[in-house]
């Protein structure tokens, strides 16, 4: 995709008679699946209704777009979506960053399997529904550890320097 933040419009709402805005958003809504996050508003070119509302939005999603968000607040919303629906057996996230915010991009270092595209999908709905970011697409990328871990999660040692060790007369 192109990334692009946007609003969805349905122009000509005056010609519409009999009809509700919740019917025709809902049956919108279900032809464009991937663009879930994007808010739709009716409004008429014709006679003005909704233009300033329109506007209005436009500006909100553009700002939105441009938020950072802190890393501290970011982890509370990772966590909170960890504790929820634990990741796939095998996947560790341990910490999450906003790399970007031309682009909202977020960062996630994880340990052992990368977690499959419905987990990433379900992380990305939670940071948009605890953080904002209405109208924008997120990037959710992950970036793994080159640190080996063991069964039981801790990390591996590294054997000893023995040459530096046999120098100095320890053994």
């Amino acid at each position: 995709t192109n990334h692009r933040s946007c609003v969805l419009v349905g122009n000509k709402w005056d010609a519409a008679q009999g009809v509700a805005w919740s019917t025709v958003e809902e049956k919108a809504r279900q032809r464009i699946r991937n663009l879930h996050y994007v808010p739709m508003l009716p409004m008429s070119a014709a006679t003005g209704t909704g233009v300033s509302r329109v506007l209005d939005e436009a500006l909100h999603v553009a700002d939105a777009r441009k938020a950072h968000v802190r890393t501290s607040d970011l982890l509370d919303a990772i966590n909170h979506a960890m504790q929820l629906r634990s990741p796939p057996r095998g996947t560790r996230i341990h910490h999450a960053v906003q790399a970007d915010a031309e682009v909202p991009t977020f960062v996630l270092f994880v340990r052992g399997a990368e977690p499959p595209a419905s987990y990433l999908a379900y992380l990305e709905s939670t940071i948009r529904a605890q953080v904002g970011f209405d109208g924008t697409p997120l990037r959710v990328i992950c970036k793994r550890d080159a640190v080996p871990e063991r069964a039981h999660g801790r990390k591996e040692r590294r054997p000893r320097d023995t040459r530096a060790a046999s120098r100095s007369g320890i053994t």
